[in-house]
């Protein structure tokens, strides 16, 4: 890419923004088939999103009381090439007030498919039904 009023040219970067969007929960807590926490909320969830070589390496999304959360933070930065030769790893967790419990935890590695569809999407286990993540692909100087 060139910029003729700077009268220059550079080769772009090519980066990816990794977000998590949302998660469905079960309805109690597989454990014990308890609830979520001890007042008879959900789960107060949060995802930790580890990344190649990203800033920051480890993200965490902001906590969310629900069943269903939907996440707007906690995103990881990481360029394209990084993202397409190691895997990604998540932890999605329930923020207790003693002691945090790991729902779930995977690893995955991403696809120039994945990369094209713009979304990540997984089935869970027992006490994580789904989750999304977004991808957004960009060019960086």
């Amino acid at each position: 890419m060139c910029h003729p009023a700077q009268q220059q040219c550079y080769t772009p970067t090519i980066r990816t923004k990794i977000q998590p969007l949302s998660a469905t929960f079960a309805p109690h807590d597989p454990a014990d088939d308890s609830d979520w926490d001890i007042d008879g909320s959900p789960p107060d969830a949060v995802v930790e999103l580890i990344c190649p070589n990203a800033q920051p390496a480890v993200s965490r999304s902001e906590e969310i009381e629900s069943l269903t959360p939907r996440w707007t933070q906690g995103f990881c930065d990481v360029l394209s090439t990084d993202l397409l030769s190691m895997p990604i790893q998540f932890n999605v967790l329930d923020v207790d007030a003693i002691f945090d419990d790991k729902v779930a935890s995977a690893q995955y590695q991403v696809t120039q498919e994945d990369l094209e569809r713009g979304v990540l999407q997984f089935t869970g286990s027992s006490g994580l039904t789904s989750i999304s993540f977004q991808l957004t692909t960009y060019y960086a100087q």
